[in-house]
């Protein structure tokens, strides 16, 4: 399975490390550089330097042909800008 999960924090952190180990694809989207290099470590995750928040950035990292997309923001404003974005790609959840 293809997952895109915007915000490396330590909810965003815990679910891709699970989310990998169990052989899924994850594409971490984060704009803090130090939370990125921190998963630098978790295979089959590939961190994203950038803004979830912007549309056309979600587009490049392919937030429109994965299977699950997660807002793990914590900023309930932000969440809701990610998930119409999500909501357009045929992703089922």
């Amino acid at each position: 399975m293809r997952v895109l999960i915007a915000a490396a924090g330590r909810l965003g952190s815990q679910i891709a490390q699970v989310l990998a180990a169990a052989g899924n694809d994850v594409t971490i989207v984060e704009q803090d550089d130090a939370r990125l290099a921190a998963l630098a470590h978790v295979p089959r995750a590939r961190p994203v330097a950038g803004d979830a928040c912007d549309a056309s950035f979600l587009e490049h990292a392919d937030a429109l042909s994965c299977d699950l997309v997660i807002a793990a923001t914590g900023r309930d404003e932000d969440d809701l800008v990610i998930s119409p974005i999500a909501k357009r790609a045929p992703a089922p959840r």
